[in-house]
């Protein structure tokens, strides 16, 4: 049984990071996106965000995006990037978005692949 459960948790933890990785936007294509003006949406928790966090980006964590983001943005066709420590809540909040009705939200991933990004635009 115990096996069973540790396979089990294996199994959702190896898809929800291949999820967290299928849907990332291009690299060059998120590059673009900022150079044109994107809100860049850092997902993680704020004492995350306080020790690090990219110039521009803005914190609206992941568990608060389906409140915060209609609040503070009703222009729903405006170019969104997400961004979180390894991609996983940023694919949740893309998700999240999505289903509000946000057209233009795109998944940068982890915030290494973000700052990699915001460095070369």
């Amino acid at each position: 049984m115990e096996w069973a459960l540790l396979f089990l948790a294996f199994d959702l933890v190896a898809i929800c990071f291949l999820l967290s990785r299928t849907d990332r936007v291009p690299a060059r294509t998120a590059a673009q996106h900022l150079r044109k003006g994107a809100l860049l949406i850092d997902v993680r928790t704020p004492p995350e965000f306080a020790a690090s966090h990219l110039p521009n980006a803005v914190n609206i964590p992941v568990t608060g995006i389906h409140e915060l983001v209609p609040a503070r943005m009703k222009d729903k066709d405006r170019v969104i990037l997400l961004h979180g420590l390894t991609g996983f809540r940023s694919a949740v909040g893309k998700k999240i978005l999505s289903e509000l009705g946000y057209s233009n939200v795109f998944n940068v991933g982890s915030y290494e692949r973000a700052a990699q990004i915001a460095a070369s635009r």
